[in-house]
């Protein structure tokens, strides 16, 4: 394993990269384009209810529990169809999934249930990849740490003005 096929696998934030492999890229892609399909819908629907009064002209979509949802007067409620998934503390608002984004947005929690599943497959097999140098990996973790204490005490020396020369 080197650290280009590391770099190809995680950023600099630690996080795994789309490209770390094919078939994450391409389930990544589809979940982007469910979710643009979601707004898009969702968004139309809003527009819809606000034309038709249900709910009013400044109001906006938000999410619940991970879901594009609407907020709606209680007293509403029924007008659109869909799943509540959520209500204000004073139960005058409730939130409601359209049912018409039902099945995407279940498909998107599939995707991301496969997404993690391809992310543990990658891990593993980087994990595979490295685990015949886990000794160098160790003796090299232990080197960095003593470098860093030197230059910590040397840093902090420093500050404090102490000879260098002198033992510490």
């Amino acid at each position: 394993m080197s650290l280009i096929q590391l770099t190809g696998i995680i950023d600099k934030e630690g996080k795994i990269r789309d490209n770390a492999s094919p078939k994450l890229k391409e389930i990544r892609n589809e979940i982007a384009q469910k979710s643009i399909q979601v707004s898009r819908r969702l968004n139309s629907i809003l527009k819809q209810a606000q034309s038709d009064g249900i709910v009013d002209p400044d109001t906006a979509a938000s999410i619940r529990n991970g879901r594009g949802v609407i907020p709606v007067n209680a007293f509403d409620k029924r007008k659109i169809k869909g799943l509540i998934h959520d209500q204000s503390a004073s139960g005058k608002t409730v939130f409601i999934e359209p049912a018409e984004i039902v099945e995407i947005n279940n498909e998107i929690v599939e995707l991301e249930y496969e997404e993690r599943r391809e992310i543990v497959k990658i891990l593993t097999s980087f994990a595979d990849d490295i685990r015949p140098y886990i000794g160098d990996l160790l003796l090299s973790n232990d080197f960095l740490g003593e470098v860093d204490f030197i230059r910590a005490k040397s840093v902090a020396g420093q500050s404090v003005g102490i000879d260098q020369t002198s033992n510490f």
